[in-house]
């Protein structure tokens, strides 16, 4: 059962919130636990197995760790195979997936990491181990958190576990952050990535110049709605059970700099890289050479959280050029170019790297990028961009609105000018994306 499902959103969410709600706060941790093995073991089946094998085994090898402090040895040994094995495992369903096409069971990637971080601070004691197997099965499996995060770090989520506060006024501001990522979802991602599909179905020999931009630009809005729209339903759902979980999309198309749309997309999947590989590697005191081969493996790795397939890799040695380059070359000049120009520099960086996520192999996204500037002799524009621009301009228009942050500055403005005003107004605009939602939804 999906959280973008109606029977999610109109009958199990309501119920959920309702139970909880009468349930003593320790007893609210074993209801949310029951109700994501439900949703997901109605999506995945028999898969629910795995990765409650691989909580399982993430539990008992911490606790094994918090046994063996006068064994330095056995505890090295501990912490490197159990969180070697979450990555080893992760890694093998990405590549069984491009040779057999096997289904990679939803959020084991988001297991993995989250268990294998959790490993590596209890090896290096940052925090203990957890003796509540039901707190610790929440944190890693919270059913919303599975879609495409965000990571979290267990110091910071755990202790939220041991007493889940539920009020009214969470599940308001939980409810309207859901429903706004619902929207972004259901409405802009999906709506964008059937615009993107027409696209890409036509060939790339008869595609026109304009269609490619077109094409790539759709991608990347689509990926940033539908990541960030689940994104933001998991910290709603969340708050409403008592969960702060993180951001991690921050308008990531209003980035001025490389280094600035890390910072804004997929935030903590870059922190976790960071922390458990940029500075675990040395990195900020190492030299010139260290500093760059550790960039180089921070950019593969998070281009291969996006996939285990060479496009990926190319992905990241693509931004991993970038960021040498803006840290070597550019950081004395950088200063001195007005804004505008450097977000336009770096937003025509990042729609050239969606290329990598269009091209089913790397010959294709080569030839993608032949026809982008113009050396494959195609036509600049063509009557199938014509029509979709002009059957789909309003959902453009908006989305393009929300991408660039637009709506953000204003809602903040509002916010702190007329805040009586604009919590009414937003409660009123969540009620109609709501039913606006629902619509699309049927």
């Amino acid at each position: 059962m999906h959280l973008y499902s109606l029977t999610f959103l109109y009958l199990l969410l309501p119920v959920s919130v309702a139970v909880c709600l009468f349930l003593p706060p320790r007893a609210r941790a074993w209801a949310v636990v029951a109700l994501s093995a439900f949703c997901y073991a109605s999506i995945e089946h028999e898969r629910v197995l795995l990765i409650a094998a691989v909580i399982l085994a993430d539990y008992l090898a911490a606790r094994l760790l918090g046994r063996c402090e006068g064994i330095p040895r056995l505890r090295t040994a501990v912490a490197a195979v159990s969180a070697g094995a979450n990555l080893a495992l992760f890694v093998l369903y990405g590549v069984l997936e491009q040779l057999y096409g096997l289904h990679i069971p939803l959020g084991l990637g988001v297991v993995c990491l989250t268990g294998a971080g959790y490993l590596a601070d209890c090896y290096y004691g940052y925090v203990a181990s957890e003796r509540s197997l039901v707190s610790f099965a929440l944190v890693m499996g919270f059913f919303p958190r599975l879609y495409a995060g965000p990571l979290v770090y267990y110091g910071r989520t755990v202790p939220q576990t041991h007493r889940m506060r539920m009020s009214l006024e969470r599940i308001g501001r939980g409810g309207r952050v859901f429903v706004q990522g619902l929207a972004k979802k259901v409405i802009l991602g999906d709506g964008i990535y059937q615009i993107y599909v027409r696209l890409h179905e036509v060939h790339y020999y008869n595609a026109a110049v304009l269609h490619v931009w077109m094409m790539v630009a759709c991608l990347s809005l689509s990926i940033c709605f539908l990541l960030s729209g689940l994104c933001d339903m998991a910290r709603g759902l969340g708050l409403i059970f008592g969960l702060d979980l993180p951001e991690n999309f921050r308008d990531p198309f209003r980035s001025i700099s490389i280094n600035d749309f890390f910072s804004r997309f997929n935030i903590t999947v870059n922190r976790f890289m960071r922390k458990y590989v940029y500075t675990a590697f040395g990195a900020p005191q190492g030299g010139t050479l260290s500093g760059i081969f550790n960039i180089l493996l921070l950019s593969i790795l998070i281009g291969l959280w996006y996939g285990i397939r060479l496009n990926m890799v190319v992905w990241g040695l693509y931004f991993s050029a970038l960021v040498l380059c803006e840290k070597f070359l550019l950081r004395r000049i950088a200063e001195a170019i007005p804004p505008v120009l450097r977000w336009i520099g770096c937003t025509i960086a990042v729609q050239v790297s969606f290329v990598l996520f269009a091209g089913s192999s790397l010959k294709q996204s080569v030839d993608y990028l032949r026809v982008m500037f113009g050396l494959s002799g195609a036509d600049f524009l063509s009557n199938e961009v014509l029509y979709l621009l002009n059957s789909n301009y309003l959902l453009l228009l908006v989305a393009v609105f929300c991408a660039s942050g637009m709506g953000r500055i204003a809602a903040g403005f509002f916010r702190r000018t007329s805040p009586q005003i604009w919590e009414m107004a937003s409660t009123l605009l969540t009620l109609i994306l709501l039913v606006v939602t629902t619509a699309f939804m049927l």
